[in-house]
């Protein structure tokens, strides 16, 4: 599970941070006004996540509550955007983004994971 952190931080890293900073540096060439804060965003979110996926990946504590408020959160988001969203082709995006959110929200979340993760903080 801690994959999918990592995964969605490492794309996160790629799709807003790499793309947006190459046109805003052609926009900077083209003398354009230009904004590195979709840039910031970018790294502080792929930041976040990726230190989630750490956490959970290792057994942390902190790193299952903080994937248990980004998946909440991430579902939420989800199902207000397939609400209110438009366009076909996104509802299948969507759909699966919030099926895998479900499905590692409910791993986080099954007795067996919740003792794994006391037994190791107790042991930490």
């Amino acid at each position: 599970m801690a994959a999918v952190f990592a995964i969605e931080g490492v794309t996160i890293v790629w799709s807003s941070v790499v793309t947006r900073l190459i046109d805003t540096l052609s926009g900077f060439s083209r003398s354009e006004p230009v904004s590195f804060y979709p840039v910031y965003a970018g790294i502080m979110s792929s930041g976040t996540l990726l230190l989630c996926a750490w956490g959970v990946f290792n057994w942390r504590v902190w790193g299952r509550y903080l994937a248990i408020c980004f998946m909440t959160f991430y579902i939420i988001v989800a199902m207000a955007a397939f609400r209110f969203g438009g366009g076909s082709g996104s509802y299948v995006t969507l759909s699966f983004a919030m099926a895998l959110n479900i499905l590692v929200l409910i791993w986080l979340l099954l007795p067996s994971v919740r003792a794994e993760y006391a037994r190791k903080a107790l042991t930490a």
